[in-house]
């Protein structure tokens, strides 16, 4: 399935679509896949988006026999979330901005991420197993 969102879609309804899309997936995948997205589009919201408010992005689920595959994919300056996670991770606490832990939420409940940055796009390829 791949959805296309944009600024103004509402996370309760790419929520509810990743649900439909996942049917038959165990609940706690579902909600930890959703939990993903919901701190992916709010990251997009908060730090991609106000940059450039015309910016769509896509989301990508594919099921496996092994467990669920999201991909997403943006324009803009590369941002490779691995930087910016190991960044927050090492920071103490008393010096860390407000923010950032998102990723590091995304990391721990998946089991592989990869990203990418080709002519412009952003892809972060994120794998939850079964």
């Amino acid at each position: 399935m791949k959805l296309t969102v944009s600024a103004n879609d509402s996370v309760s309804d790419v929520l509810s679509e990743t649900e439909a899309a996942l049917n038959g997936v165990a609940e706690d995948i579902i909600h930890e896949c959703q939990i993903i997205i919901d701190e992916f589009m709010a990251n997009m919201k908060h730090h991609v988006f106000p940059a450039t408010p015309a910016t769509e992005w896509t989301l990508e689920l594919e099921k496996t026999q092994t467990g669920v595959t999201i991909k997403f994919r943006y324009a803009g300056k590369k941002f490779d979330p691995a930087s910016a996670c190991g960044y927050v991770a090492d920071c103490p606490i008393e010096r860390r901005d407000i923010g950032g832990l998102g990723l590091i939420l995304i990391y721990s409940l998946s089991d592989d991420q990869h990203f990418n940055y080709l002519n412009g796009m952003n892809e972060w390829t994120i794998k939850k197993h079964f």
